[in-house]
């Protein structure tokens, strides 16, 4: 599978990945469909950017309804593009089939600049570890200009449900 990128700085760029390499088919209409372009995606405007084994890029434009009153990202906006891009990472892997479901269970943000109005922000998740339904993924926020607006760290579960033991009821 080849990826066209859509963010500014990596326009042009080809991410390649394989069935070993990247999401399952199925992981991949869902980060699409359900994850980035799901109702709430849709609603704060997030692209993604990049898709590649244990790593995704998603991108979120300024708009003044994502601002606050100082005419900066307000941070729930800046928290849910990092909740995106991890959820986006998580489902990268080759087992997801369709019977997957998933949750994130922890997420912790440190806010290191403010987004400023006008400047789009970038979020690279990048999977730290896979455990047997656990899955740690870092994320960087930057902007337009490469400064860095936040650092989350997102625990994400995934899994079938029922008879493995990983219960989403």
């Amino acid at each position: 599978m080849v990826l066209q990128c859509r963010d500014p700085a990596l326009r042009g760029t080809l991410v390649s990945g394989g069935a070993a390499k990247g999401p399952s088919p199925v992981g991949e209409r869902r980060i699409r469909e359900a994850i980035v372009r799901g109702p709430y995606g849709v609603h704060l405007g997030i692209e993604l950017a990049v898709l590649e084994a244990d790593r995704a890029v998603v991108r979120l434009p300024w708009r003044a309804e994502l601002g606050n009153g100082a005419g900066i990202y307000h941070g729930g906006a800046t928290a849910s593009l990092i909740d995106t891009a991890a959820t986006a990472a998580a489902w990268t892997s080759p087992s997801v089939v369709e019977a997957t479901k998933g949750a994130t269970v922890g997420f912790t943000v440190n806010f290191l600049s403010p987004g400023l109005k006008g400047r789009g922000l970038s979020a690279e998740a990048a999977v730290l570890r896979r455990g047997g339904s656990l899955t740690v993924v870092d994320v960087l926020v930057t902007d337009d200009d490469g400064r860095k607006i936040a650092r989350g760290v997102v625990t994400y579960k995934l899994g079938r449900g029922g008879a493995s033991g990983t219960s989403f009821d």
